[in-house]
């Protein structure tokens, strides 16, 4: 193609190609390990958790991992949930004047699916409606590539993001070094757990636990 032609090309207008339309999208959602630990950690307490886990390795670019106990996902909830716009807390327009959730986009789970590799195991909670006897699990990654298959899996749901920018190397450029992808991690972490005194937050870094906050009488307690 010579120059002329890219030049035409490209400026006549087109329908994006879907995946290079999902990268785009998800730049707007995704910018870097914090903005994903805060959506994860917002479906965590929306799922009604009493219980959440964080963990981190390589400042959130190798592995990000968010454990809840909430009321987990039946295996069709899970074959939807990494599509666009799917979302379990708003189902009308008029829902949008109540705000009873935290986030309700339903584009968390989509974005991060089409910049790593996505792995959610999730069991739904005794009680719940189409409640499983086991778990489902979910992978998917920037391929468009999905599978869900039934695995062994407590009540609850984990959600795995590895590998982040993994297709886009270009963006990576952008972030910072894992010391302080990790201290960014760490400040959104605490700015989304504290309005929350009823319920019990962990923070690793690999092995290591960082942070345990939990409130004990009139204030909060943070280990070690």
């Amino acid at each position: 193609m010579d120059k002329s032609q890219h030049k035409q090309q490209l400026h006549s207008i087109q329908v994006l190609d879907p995946r290079v339309a999902r990268k785009i999208a998800a730049g707007e959602v995704i910018e870097r390990p914090a903005s994903i630990v805060r959506e994860l950690i917002d479906n965590a307490v929306d799922a009604g958790a009493a219980q959440v886990t964080l963990s981190i390795e390589d400042g959130g670019l190798s592995l990000i991992r968010v454990q809840d106990d909430g009321r987990g996902m039946s295996m069709p909830d899970l074959k939807v949930c990494a599509l666009s716009h799917a979302t379990s807390k708003i189902r009308s327009e008029d829902d949008l004047r109540l705000c009873r959730s935290l986030g309700f986009r339903g584009e968390a789970l989509s974005s991060v699916a089409a910049v790593a590799r996505l792995r959610i195991t999730s069991r739904q909670a005794a009680g719940e409606p189409g409640e499983n006897a086991d778990g489902a699990l979910l992978e998917a990654d920037a391929s468009g590539a999905l599978e869900v298959r039934a695995v062994p899996a407590p009540p609850g749901t984990t959600v795995e993001v590895r590998d982040l920018f993994y297709t886009q190397p270009a963006r990576k450029r952008f972030l910072k070094n894992p010391s302080a992808e990790s201290k960014q991690v760490r400040t959104t972490f605490i700015d989304k757990v504290l309005p929350f005194p009823d319920l019990e937050f962990r923070y690793f870094i690999g092995d290591k636990l960082k942070l345990f906050l939990r409130w004990a009488g009139s204030g909060c307690l943070g280990f070690p």
